[in-house]
């Protein structure tokens, strides 16, 4: 397997569709996304 080597200032993204993030969690039936997940447990990984 090929080893990579990022640059050390090198930043990460993501990027992430509407339909499956955005909405009211736990409102009419709709269950909490990854995102919601995500952000609750690691809030400061998102800016």
């Amino acid at each position: 397997m090929a080893k990579y080597k990022f640059p050390d200032q090198f930043l990460w993204g993501s990027a992430f569709s509407e339909p499956q993030t955005e909405g009211a969690s736990l409102e009419d039936g709709k269950a909490a996304s990854n995102w919601d997940h995500w952000f609750q447990i690691e809030k400061y990984r998102f800016f």
